[in-house]
């Protein structure tokens, strides 16, 4: 091709394939034949010229094909033609690419072995595609996320860029630069003692890279050299240095408390800054000054619950690290709250040598389900907590010795390290310690653990009520007598420092209280999911699977990022199982695939985003109309994919739903009616532990002589009832008689219903909109 460099088209570099095509005929001239039609009432001589400039660039867009691409395309005489469809195959529909585009800006991260030159221009290359595709990419934001994927020998140098807000991407790549320049330079070497007080500066443009021959860091030479001036007052220091260790032998000591300071590990490995003397310029950016008032609210924590002691380092014992962890929260009113955490780095620890157990209770979202609709059927009132550094309250029964927070090891001292007394976020043993504190706290103060779950707690005396239940520092309390109430909370509050929440959240979750009942949703949670894909103005859908789609994708080898599909999966899972069942069945179908997915797989995924945007406002409604325990079950029979069926259930508290499952089946059911005896045994065991939990509750008055289960298969309700069993169903033996000896006890009744009535077919397959309207507002799934 006249030594015109175009990269052959291979399927995944259609984008720089078609910047160097188009580049490539704007040199030959022959861009105007593929963004045109051959024009109407050319002369003899124009359409002659035309027709063998659209040759030469059939020509050349072939050439460049691979050997399948090039099949693909060889009937293809027409030079726009052929381009559109080119484009058309390799990019699909525009919304689709925005999000992929979107997502691959989102995703951007350094390789271990990619020069900054190179990042930078990748990074560049994606935000140029976006703009291609319609979709703004503001300066600011494509910094952000080079910023946000740098890792490795660049991750200090992307902490101080996370300050520094005011950079162009231009200045971000000369910091890359001499970072890299310092890092390959063999000279360079790794100071010990640096100053926490310097900050990154420039003394002039002029000095480019020169490096000071004492240290070998750039940006300096030697008279200015801090490790220089260093050296020499070290020798007028050092007689005094002497005699105050002299003297500190000879005194008794108590343990240092620590105290908010300047931070002794320097931030950046080429960080330097000369003292100018100017009060007024302590740091460049004022969040490094919030961050260490932070981590000074932090450490007088730590100091006030005493969670540990100074002792001299412990011949041959293992030491755990330790680090801080920085996080933005935003606080009732809106306000952004910064958070410093010192945490262990407790993942060094080795079960059944550093500690026994690390299990930890928390309370299952169906006793929390269940406990709202309680509030709303029997008017209680119902509060939120939180526990501050809740861990910190738990004492430590292993013997664990801690590195000095990074920053203050001179404080502690030489040959010093921190014996721990109490529950260090980060320690895998913490959770549990904390359950056992708070739990043994509640019991004090007269409350019952139920058996039925272990975070669930009662208080009850006739007629007055109170219940608890916690997931590891959040707590929610539901009572009907104002007493009692404040009693528990001025007891909890005299051994815990709590909050109680002024915004009705818990578990990500809005609860509002009406007139007529109680809601749950998770529309927040939604309009983030939105913003994150880049979905929150699309179009909407009017179900999440059509009807029959997960069974017409044929499959490809198209594969799929697997950590971008399992972030998607999970987040919907998170929503599926609180809030919406509706999106319960495609989401449990797509995580089949989060081993190896395919695009077709996302493709759905994002279809399940597009539901969401029209239905964001959809609530649980837990109305206080009174209402005995029900369910439904049901059960789909053979899947495309592997012919497994899937199992679904609900379980009701007159119309408030409590519980509901949606699983693929370990086995392949040979019938309809061994996929219904499965989900009805499964179901089953949903039922019986509502049961006693309501009764541990003292709400049997919920709970009817027997609970109603319909079913939409006589054939599994005649073969239960009528002991039909024999050598052909023995693989079914122990669910058989598992669901009849419930059926003989009267703890179940099966009831037969239509498939059209059935309340847990959603859960089985994909159904079409007038089914899926149907179910909702027969689960109380309402906007």
């Amino acid at each position: 091709m006249d030594r015109i460099s175009v990269p052959e088209l291979i399927g995944t570099n259609y984008f720089i394939w078609s910047l160097k095509m188009q580049a490539a005929l704007s040199l030959k001239r022959l861009d105007s034949v593929t963004t045109q039609m051959k024009p109407e009432g050319l002369s003899e001589k124009d359409a002659s010229e035309w027709q063998q400039k659209n040759s030469d660039a059939v020509a050349y867009i072939k050439l460049s094909l691979s050997d399948e691409q090039a099949l693909q395309f060889a009937a293809e005489n027409n030079a726009k033609i052929l381009w559109d469809k080119i484009k058309s195959t390799f990019t699909g529909q525009t919304e689709d690419r925005k999000i992929d585009a979107g997502n691959e800006l989102k995703n951007l991260q350094i390789n271990s072995n990619e020069l900054a030159n190179d990042y930078i221009a990748r990074a560049r290359g994606i935000a140029t595609k976006c703009h291609s595709l319609g979709l703004d990419v503001s300066p600011r934001e494509l910094v952000y996320y080079t910023v946000r994927g740098l890792k490795g020998k660049f991750a200090k140098v992307r902490d101080i860029l996370k300050t520094q807000r005011d950079k162009s991407i231009d200045e971000v790549l000369e910091i890359l630069r001499e970072e890299e320049t310092s890092f390959n330079s063999p000279s360079s070497t790794r100071a010990e003692g640096r100053s926490a007080d310097v900050f990154y500066s420039r003394k002039s443009k002029n000095s480019g890279m020169r490096l000071c021959y004492v240290c070998r860091r750039p940006n300096h030479v030697a008279k200015d050299c801090f490790y220089r001036n260093q050296k020499e007052s070290t020798t007028s220091s050092q007689r005094r240095k002497v005699h105050r260790n002299n003297n500190s032998k000879e005194r008794n000591t108590a343990n240092p408390v620590f105290t908010a300071a300047p931070n002794e590990e320097s931030l950046c490995e080429n960080i330097w800054i000369l003292d100018s003397g100017a009060s007024c310029h302590m740091a460049k950016d004022r969040v490094v000054l919030i961050w260490e008032f932070a981590k000074k609210n932090e450490l007088d924590s730590l100091n006030k619950h005493k969670v540990w002691e100074i002792v001299d380092r412990p011949a041959k014992t293992k030491l755990v690290k330790s680090k801080w962890v920085y996080s933005l929260k935003q606080s009732d009113n809106g306000e952004t709250k910064y958070k410093a955490r010192l945490v262990a780095a407790g993942f060094n620890e080795i079960k059944n040598k550093d500690y026994l157990e690390s299990y930890s209770p928390v309370v299952n979202i169906e006793s929390f389900r269940l406990l709202i609709a309680l509030a709303s059927k029997l008017n209680l009132m119902v509060r939120f907590f939180d526990v501050k550094t809740a861990y910190l309250y738990s004492d430590i029964e292993e013997t664990v010795y801690m590195l000095p927070p990074p920053g203050f090891e001179r404080l502690v001292g030489d040959g010093k390290v921190c014996k721990l007394k109490r529950s260090i976020y980060g320690l895998p043993q913490s959770g549990r310690n904390w359950y056992m504190k708070i739990k043994s706290e509640l019991e004090k103060f007269g409350l019952t653990q139920l058996a039925s779950d272990n975070c669930v707690f009662i208080k009850s005396d006739g007629q007055n009520m109170l219940l608890l239940c916690m997931h590891v520092d959040d707590l929610a309390i539901f009572c009907n007598n104002d007493e009692m109430y404040q009693d528990i909370v001025n007891s909890i509050k005299s051994v815990f420092e709590v909050h109680e929440n002024k915004t009705s959240k818990f578990l990500g979750m809005e609860i509002v209280k009406h007139k007529i009942g109680i809601s749950l949703s998770q529309s927040e949670y939604i309009e983030s999911l939105l913003v994150k894909y880049n979905l929150n103005e699309c179009k909407s859908v009017k179900t999440p699977i059509v009807k029959g789609e997960d069974k017409s994708f044929p499959p490809t080898n198209e594969q799929l990022d697997i950590t971008m599909y399992q972030e998607l999966i999970g987040e919907l899972l998170y929503l599926a199982n609180r809030t919406r069942p509706d999106i319960s069945f495609v989401t449990c179908y797509l995580s089949q695939f989060n081993h190896k997915p395919e695009k077709r797989h996302y493709i759905l995924a994002k279809i399940v985003l597009r539901y969401l945007m029209g239905t964001k406002d959809k609530k649980l409604f837990y109305d206080n109309n009174f209402g005995y325990v029900n369910a439904s079950s049901d059960a789909s029979w053979g899947n495309v994919e592997n012919g497994k069926s899937f199992s679904g259930g609900v379980i009701l508290l007159g119309n408030s739903l409590i519980s509901w499952k949606c699983h693929k089946q370990k086995s392949v059911s040979l019938s309809t009616c061994e996929a219904e005896l499965f989900a009805i045994s499964e179901i089953c065991k949903d039922i019986i532990w509502i049961v006693n939990l309501l009764s541990e509750l003292k709400c049997k008055q919920f709970i009817n002589s027997t609970v109603i289960l319909n079913t939409d298969n006589q054939a599994a309700i005649q073969w239960i009832k009528g002991s039909r069993f024999s050598d052909k169903s023995r693989h079914m033996n122990l669910r058989f008689h598992f669901v009849k000896d419930l059926l003989e006890d009267n703890v179940i009744e099966l009831n037969y219903i239509q498939t059209e009535l059935s309340i847990a077919d959603f859960l089985t397959k994909a159904v079409n909109e007038e089914k899926l309207n149907y179910t909702v507002k027969n689960i109380s799934l309402t906007s």
